[in-house]
């Protein structure tokens, strides 16, 4: 299964990597792909709201969400990140 760093897709800071790292495991249709995550924080119902035509060109979120805190959390786009990892998977398969 091919996996993507979300540190790295961010280009944050990679740091050192914990001992064990958490992987979430997402799938759009019969396609899976892992996501490495520094933590998992729980599970929240939430509505999402479309991003504005302003940011139509944005392929890694699909929409965002106010929180309970009143915090914006942006809301991955799923079949875009599952693209992004068959693209590295084949990346790394021709270069192996």
């Amino acid at each position: 299964m091919p996996f993507l760093r979300l540190r790295e897709l961010f280009d944050l800071p990679v740091g050192e990597a914990e001992e064990h790292q958490k992987v979430v495991v997402l799938s759009t249709g019969d396609v899976r792909v892992g996501l490495v995550v520094d933590q998992i924080i729980g599970d929240h119902k939430t509505v999402i709201k479309s991003l504005s035509k302003l940011h139509a060109d944005v392929e890694t979120f699909s929409g965002a969400t106010i929180l309970g805190d009143g915090g914006v959390a942006l809301i991955l786009d799923v079949p875009h990140l599952v693209e992004a990892g068959q693209r590295l998977e084949k990346q790394f398969r021709v270069a192996s």
